[in-house]
């Protein structure tokens, strides 16, 4: 379990440190950045703003905002939803919306940028 981060790199108790592409924090229902040193921005209950997020996932299902802490690039909560079907499903449903936007992030930081634009017209 990481006792520090440095920008992307989470420092180990042994002070060996391991550099992130993701960071999920699920601590159960309601969840909980307070001991890490961020300085977030909370919502109106009281959870982290987080960036939006632009797939469904269940059909009836209410898209959150997404899950990814805005100013925080790679750093993920999860225990934001909760819909009557029990615990397994909302865990579900918060797992894959999460997997989705990192395969996106990780996409886009590992897309190659093209030498030159081809412009036709």
């Amino acid at each position: 379990m990481p006792v520090d981060f440095e920008g992307s790199t989470a420092v180990l108790a042994d002070d060996s440190r391991l550099d992130l592409d993701a960071l999920i924090l699920a601590t159960g229902f309601r969840p909980a950045l307070d001991y890490l040193d961020v300085d977030y921005e909370m919502d109106e209950q009281g959870l982290p703003v987080r960036e939006p997020c632009d797939f469904p996932v269940y059909a009836g299902y209410e898209p959150q905002p997404g899950y990814e802490v805005r100013g925080y690039p790679g750093l993920y909560v999860a225990g934001v939803y909760y819909q009557g079907k029990g615990a397994m499903f909302n865990f579900n449903v918060e797992a894959e919306i999460i997997t989705r936007q990192i395969q996106q992030r990780l996409s886009a930081l590992r897309a190659p940028e093209p030498d030159f634009v081809l412009e036709v017209g």
